[in-house]
């Protein structure tokens, strides 16, 4: 399953002060890495309250404005001017950025010449911190660096954009801000994107930014989530049917609340890992590409806001519907989705969980996932060409029967083959598939499990064993668990000892959600009975989740851990490397 997959992500970090990045470099596939042209590592300053055009950008003389960077400024040092400009008032004013491509009269020609001004103060490697204040809407179009950029909040500040552009722009880190702004069409908080006019657009992370359509929305009703919902949180868009303009993106460690959708990823070659996405109008992560890693995303209380979507926590979507398009080397790893963990959620809806409707996906992987909804399709995937769905933990919330399903195919794409489905515990196990590549071995059931047996369909409710040690539990699944309490919207899934899902799944087991070998004998689910996750798993309880900003964990929600994210992350990303063979 493993041996194929191309694709790894990397991350180091130099810290300034209170754990601002002034560095970092990012690696994804191959032919995606920044050449390691460090910059001179200079940090600048940015106030909208105190600062002003003419400052030189230390942090006694700040600039005022962050959308001015790649404007036209003039130079208050004239040593940022361009080469032979000698104080000509033709090349006196430009862009701060040395990386800005800009249109100027050449003083000594006369002639329009478009270039960049490689004396402009800031350089790749530098860091730009914001002070407090707001910042509006700020663009960086067809600005590529040849080493990161670093936009962050300055410690102990709270910068506020209206929204961001990344277009064409390659090597840039967009840190610690604070984005809060109502609907602007279907305009998102942070736009990554590229195509044929501004050129393609890499290496972009995004990461610990607060984005909010506001803090409260406790009084909106549903026609107002509709008219003032921001409608996309963060959007990395290839530009172009094949997702070719945009690649090699991070979206890391944000906190989403309070939008409609969370994080559309329409490109290849992208890590979403470690997001928070909560009271959400419509669907929390959607994907259509290649080389996607989503990993650790924390996904609750949604709403059903009455815009006639079906609700989808992550959702495998066409793209542009290119047909033939196949999707490969997908991972869905450790992600806990929550429909409801607010008893007192306004507007609950139908919320389905990990799924693919559309398209053809090759090389899936989907582990150690926690689903816990009131829709059918907890894990649901369609047109699967070699998959691996293996110790998830997929509850219904309701009297829904919830199941993880790997069915025939999707709108657009052939029948699904060769996929395990394996040491998953599930409301129900479903199939609509008669082949026989699509394999069902030591899984835990409550209710149902519904598949093909010797090309006959087949409806099993009796408790027992079937097949290949699938067993449905004659307690319904109300002994396995420390906690599952719809009623409350209340749950621990850590397992109870003792209960059938203890030392009984299949020893070819994934690395569970932290990077760490599962112990033999291997239990089933998303979660250990003994091990380090035993430590380092997450809790699910029925009150509002809090964040933390300085480590991004959610209390409540996820409660995770007495391993750092630090370790938790290098754990995870090690067990990658191992899965590769590196």
């Amino acid at each position: 399953m493993y041996s194929g997959r191309l694709y790894s992500i990397l991350f180091a970090a130099v810290l300034l002060g209170d754990g601002v990045a002034a560095g970092a470099t990012l690696q994804a596939a191959a032919g995606c890495a920044p050449s390691p042209v460090a910059g001179t590592g200079n940090v600048f300053y940015i106030d909208p309250v105190n600062g002003s055009a003419g400052g030189d950008g230390s942090q006694a003389h700040p600039w005022n404005s962050l959308a001015a960077i790649n404007g036209s400024i003039l130079y208050s040092n004239a040593a940022w001017q361009l080469p032979g400009c000698n104080n000509n008032s033709s090349c006196t004013s430009g862009p701060l950025l040395s990386t800005q491509v800009y249109t100027y009269t050449d003083p000594v020609s006369q002639n329009t010449v478009t270039s960049v001004n490689p004396n402009a103060p800031i350089k790749p490697g530098d860091t730009i911190l914001l002070m407090s204040g707001t910042y509006g809407n700020v663009s960086i179009n067809g600005v590529s660096n040849p080493f990161f950029i670093t936009i962050a909040a300055a410690p102990g500040q709270t910068p506020i954009l209206n929204s961001l552009q990344l277009d064409g722009s390659a090597n840039w880190v967009v840190q610690g801000l604070i984005f809060r702004a109502l609907a602007n069409g279907y305009a998102p908080f942070i736009d990554i994107s590229g195509n044929s006019n501004t050129g393609a657009g890499h290496d972009i992370i995004i990461d610990g930014n607060n984005l909010a359509s506001q803090d409260n929305v406790d009084t909106w009703s549903q026609s107002d989530w509709v008219a003032y919902g921001r409608f996309v949180a963060i959007q990395a868009d290839g530009g172009d049917l094949s997702s070719t303009y945009e690649k090699c993106i991070a979206i890391t460690n944000n906190t989403i609340k309070n939008v409609r959708w969370g994080i559309a990823l329409s490109a290849n070659n992208i890590l979403a890992d470690s997001n928070m996405i909560d009271n959400f109008g419509d669907d929390a992560v959607d994907f259509a590409g290649s080389n996607l890693i989503m990993s650790h995303n924390t996904i609750t209380n949604n709403h059903d806001i009455g815009d006639s979507n079906h609700n989808d926590a992550m959702q495998g979507q066409a793209g542009r519907g290119v047909a033939g398009t196949v999707y490969s080397n997908i991972t869905i790893n450790g992600n806990i989705v929550v429909a409801k963990t607010n008893p007192s959620l306004a507007f609950p809806g139908g919320l389905q969980g990990i799924d693919a409707f559309d398209m053809d996906w090759s090389n899936l992987t989907v582990i150690n996932n926690v689903v816990v909804t009131n829709a059918y399709h907890g894990i649901s995937f369609y047109s699967v060409h070699g998959g691996l769905i293996a110790n998830n933990t997929v509850l219904a919330s309701t009297n829904t029967g919830t199941w993880i399903g790997v069915f025939d195919k999707s709108h657009q794409g052939s029948s699904s083959d060769n996929v395990i489905v394996r040491n998953n515990i599930v409301s129900n196990l479903d199939t609509d598939s008669a082949a026989s590549t699509i394999t069902f071995d030591h899984n835990l059931v409550a209710t149902q499990i519904a598949w093909w047996a010797n090309g006959q369909a087949q409806w099993l409710t009796a408790p027992g064993t079937y097949g290949n040690q699938n067993v449905i539990d004659p307690n319904g699944l109300s002994t396995v668990f420390k906690l599952y309490n719809n009623s409350t919207s209340s749950y621990d899934l850590h397992l109870l000892a003792g209960s059938l899902a203890v030392g009984t799944g299949n020893p070819v087991a994934p690395l569970d959600m932290f990077g760490y070998m599962r112990p033999a004998p291997v239990d089933l689910g998303a979660y250990e009975l003994v091990g380090p996750t035993t430590m380092a798993a997450s809790t699910l309880t029925g009150s509002q989740p809090t964040t933390n900003s300085a480590t991004n964990t959610t209390s409540a929600a996820t409660n995770v851990s007495s391993s750092s994210p630090k370790k938790r992350k290098l754990s995870f990303f090690q067990s990658l490397l191992r899965l590769i063979g590196l």
